[in-house]
């Protein structure tokens, strides 16, 4: 909704899993350059192309995260994404807690919470690159292109 009310001339998709969540953005948050899809982004993409795909924590919630990030660059051809996920180097305890034995995830959905080696790694693996990267408040946030684009 604030990058529609925003931003000038953009055109914003949401995709929700959860039907509730589609029902109350659908609900609270109109404007004419914003719409909510209800589906499963691994599976249904939409078929168009946008210059910008933003992933604010939702890489860590995905097994087959390389795979995702091939489909979304070969099927929505964004120039950029801009990606926010969960540090786990955001606090001491938490490595302290995997070497424990003990459940360290923010979420117990997430298949990840990476370290910011392992980011850029999976982000090389699917053919990105890291033009950005920064630490705020126990996350990484990043803005990433296509490798090829920052050589």
């Amino acid at each position: 909704y604030d990058m529609a009310t925003h931003v000038p001339d953009v055109k914003v998709v949401g995709i929700e899993l959860n039907k509730t969540n589609i029902e109350f953005a659908r609900k609270h948050y109109k404007h004419p350059n914003l719409c909510f899809i209800h589906g499963n982004a691994l599976k249904e993409l939409p078929n168009e192309t946008f210059d910008v795909v933003t992933l604010s924590n939702v890489l860590e919630h995905i097994e087959k995260r390389v795979e995702f990030l091939k489909k979304i660059v070969g099927q929505i051809k964004p120039k950029r994404l801009i990606i926010r996920i969960p540090s786990f180097e955001r606090d001491w305890r938490v490595p302290l807690k995997k070497e424990l034995g003990i459940d360290y995830r923010l979420d117990p959905t997430h298949y990840i919470e990476y370290t910011q080696k392992e980011f850029v790694s999976e982000l090389h693996q699917a053919g990105l690159k890291v033009a950005h990267i920064e630490s705020r408040w126990g996350e990484i946030w990043s803005v990433v292109e296509y490798e090829k684009k920052l050589k």
